[in-house]
């Protein structure tokens, strides 16, 4: 078990020359926020909502920094962009169930010299017309239902032709069922499977992106936070050394100082003024960065300052490391994408295995036909058709109703089996997929030991980060102790100018040292909770994917 306890007491005060109390607490905020939702859905970027202004400066809280990230971040609006197409894609994959549907027509006009006696005229002129249409569709086992109607109507100018003109209608019932390579409902599927798996993937790494966002604009938020600190230690420490030229000129003045001193003083305001102009810079990078990942408009928001308000407190907490490396072996995105990864990998290895086996067919087919159109009756004397004597007037439409009646009729059944002897290339693609599988849990192994590293780095990370704290408070108040004891004896002519700047100088860099160190150990603390997976789930932000 591992506690980490971080020392809360506020620094001891000595008025003008301390900070303000504010860093007592500038350790971690409360990672729990009010619930936030981000959805993978794509959608316009909302407006900039309306923030608390106060002059130019924008006073802004650590929740609401990540609220606005989260809905206008632009690595946020393309992931979206990237996860619509992926699920367009399952859309895509699913379309192997689609009802296909054909249909044809033609028609033509020939004629023909006659070449036998038979052919009922001196040149045999006929047209036709056929219009056809046809349905199928794919089962889920892998089999092809098919339906085919064929219709067509021919007519010509031969004597012996009756019907004439004459009407035709076919319709035939088609199934064709694979019974070995490709059979069943996973090996059909295959794609539409992969793609699901591919959309809970993206899923995930949208999640990831959400909390790197997240994690970015903590960091960003805190380390505007340190350089206004760093710009307040550096304002503190040229007052301090401004005071110290003022006394050193009164008693120059009085004759109880060598000038020199001044020269001493001035160096040293000289010198803050420059720390003071890097700060000054340090400060406006620092709002930049948190502009651009909260992508604030173009125009005025980009001109005023940002005022982080959130105060950090310290929480007393506990860490169990065996806990913790089991938390994150169940949380972290990353595992549940190697997961997916794995279960793609087992598609492929089934569906490639089913490939080495023999293609056997299974046909079944059921139709009927009918003839329909003017019917003549023969002549008694010559045994042609007798165009003054009509049997029958039929159409088209007499020609369905004569199919549907399935009077001729007919059915079939039928094997087809092929083989390729060495049948190299499918042995070689099983074995590719299941190298694949292989190396996908040989993969998700190391990635465990990966993250348990991780986990138990990032505990030392935040104990040695909340020792640092302590360390670098108590450097501070012997600096300001220091501090007090060397004015003291500088107006006991006991010290120089020199030796006064120079402890001033520790005291700036030790309340720089507890600034780094406070806002490590809040960088720390979000690591950590990045390495168990659990960062969204402590700000209350909740990822969703619509649905539909």
């Amino acid at each position: 078990m591992t506690r980490v306890v971080p020392d809360s007491t506020a620094p001891g005060a000595l008025g003008r020359y301390l900070l303000v109390p504010i860093l007592a607490v500038l350790f971690h905020a409360p990672l729990a926020a009010d619930g936030i939702a981000v959805s993978t859905e794509l959608q316009p970027i909302p407006d900039t909502p309306e923030m608390a202004l106060k002059g130019d400066t924008l006073e802004l809280t650590l929740s609401s920094a990540v609220e606005i990230a989260l809905q206008r971040n632009l690595g946020l609006v393309l992931e979206r962009y990237d996860f619509a197409q992926t699920l367009q894609r399952e859309i895509q994959e699913a379309a192997i169930y689609d009802l296909g549907i054909s249909a044809d027509t033609s028609s033509s006009e020939t004629a023909s010299p006659a070449r036998s006696t038979l052919a009922g005229a001196n040149v045999v002129e006929s047209t036709a017309a056929d219009f056809n249409f046809g349905f199928s569709q794919l089962t889920s086992f892998g089999g092809t239902a098919s339906l085919t109607w064929r219709n067509s109507r021919s007519e010509d100018n031969s004597s012996f032709s009756n019907p004439n003109p004459s009407f035709s209608s076919t319709f035939n019932l088609g199934f064709t069922q694979p019974l070995l390579r490709g059979f069943g409902r996973r090996n059909t599927q295959r794609g539409i499977l992969l793609a699901r798996k591919n959309t809970a993937t993206g899923q995930e790494g949208f999640e990831l992106l959400v909390i790197d966002t997240l994690r970015q604009v903590d960091n960003a938020y805190w380390e505007l936070v340190r350089a206004l600190k760093q710009l307040e230690v550096s304002q503190q420490s040229l007052d301090l050394a401004k005071e110290l030229h003022e006394r050193n000129r009164i008693r120059v003045e009085v004759g109880t100082l060598a000038p020199f001193e001044l020269v001493q003083s001035e160096a040293g305001i000289a010198q803050r003024e420059g720390d003071i102009i890097r700060n000054q810079a340090a400060v406006g990078d620092a709002e930049d960065s948190l502009r651009r990942l909260l992508n604030l408009d173009q125009g005025p928001a980009w001109d005023w300052k940002i005022l982080p308000i959130t105060e950090p407190v310290v929480d007393e907490m506990e860490i169990d490391l065996h806990q913790a490396i089991s938390k994150a072996l169940s949380e972290r995105p990353e595992v549940r994408q190697q997961e997916l990864a794995i279960e793609r990998l087992e598609i492929d290895s089934r569906f490639f295995t089913n490939q080495k086996r023999p293609q056997l067919d299974l046909t079944l087919g059921y139709g009927a036909n009918a003839v329909d159109g003017r019917l003549l009756a023969p002549d008694p004397i010559t045994g042609q058709p007798d165009p003054n004597n009509v049997l029958r007037d039929g159409d088209i439409f007499d020609a369905f109703s004569d199919v549907l009646k399935r009077d001729a009729d007919g059915w079939s059944v039928g094997l087809t089996f092929s083989f390729p002897l060495q049948n190299r290339s499918a042995k070689a693609l099983s074995t590719i997929a299941d190298l694949a599988l292989e190396r996908g849990q040989v993969t998700m192994t190391d990635l465990e030991l990966q993250i348990s590293s991780e986990v138990r780095s990032a505990v030392r990370q935040v104990e040695a980060a909340a020792r640092e704290v302590d360390a670098a408070r108590a450097s501070r108040r012997a600096q300001e102790k220091s501090l007090e004891a060397e004015r003291k004896r500088f107006e006991n002519g006991m010290s120089t100018s020199f030796q006064v700047l120079q402890i001033q100088e520790d005291l700036a860099e030790a309340q720089s040292t507890e600034v780094r160190a406070i806002t490590n150990f809040r960088s720390r603390l979000v690591e950590y909770y990045l390495s168990l997976g659990t960062l969204l789930e402590e700000r209350g932000i909740q990822v969703s994917v619509p649905e539909g």
